[in-house]
């Protein structure tokens, strides 16, 4: 098995890294602007990745969003404009369907439910204790933050932003690019670029 680069050294990287340790993922180290504290060896910062090889190497992003999220996008598509391979995570404290269907790249993190007919694309980001009921579509890159409610049947585009402990009632639809703050309750459809709080979600 290839061993992984882990991308970032912040917090998200530290939830990572455990994922990676608690599945005996072996690590080579990890890359950011500068050294963090994990309990790895720090490589050097991103720019090293185009240096490296595809063919020894695969990668595990480290980094999380407070928003819509290009960074980590952006460190997505360059790993695979390279070549390297983005390794997905499930927490092994973490629940996954069977019929669930995860991309390259998705991460599931701990206490996090994933029910039957999910389809998570690439580079999707359920964080801690989030969940996501039956038949729902998370287009690529979402973040799903802790604490998180998604009923079932809704549809998200890519990029968009679930805050902590937010709720989405069933079937509901956020087009590309929405951000739903903590605690909302959104109870319909919003359009691409749509930011939304409070009981019941509107506008901001």
């Amino acid at each position: 098995m290839k061993p992984v680069l882990l991308l970032g050294g912040g917090g998200h990287a530290a939830v990572v890294l455990d994922v990676l340790t608690l599945c005996d993922v072996p690590m080579a180290g990890y890359l950011a602007p500068s050294p963090g504290r994990l309990d790895l060896p720090y490589l050097g910062d991103d720019s090293l990745l185009s240096t490296l090889s595809p063919s020894d190497y695969r990668v595990a992003l480290g980094v999380g969003s407070t928003g819509v999220m290009p960074l980590r996008r952006q460190l997505f598509e360059r790993a695979k404009r390279w070549g390297f391979e983005c390794v997905t995570l499930i927490h092994p404290r973490a629940i996954v369907a069977r019929s669930a269907v995860l991309a390259e790249g998705v991460q599931v993190m701990a206490g996090a439910v994933i029910q039957p007919g999910c389809h998570l694309h690439e580079n999707v980001l359920v964080n801690t204790a989030a969940s996501v009921d039956h038949h729902c579509e998370l287009a690529a890159h979402c973040h799903i933050a802790p604490g998180a409610r998604l009923s079932g049947g809704v549809r998200l585009g890519a990029l968009c932003h679930v805050g902590t402990g937010a709720s989405l009632l069933q079937g509901i639809t956020l087009g590309d690019h929405c951000l739903v703050a903590a605690g909302a309750v959104v109870l319909g459809n919003w359009p691409a670029g749509s930011r939304v709080k409070g009981i019941p979600a509107t506008q901001f």
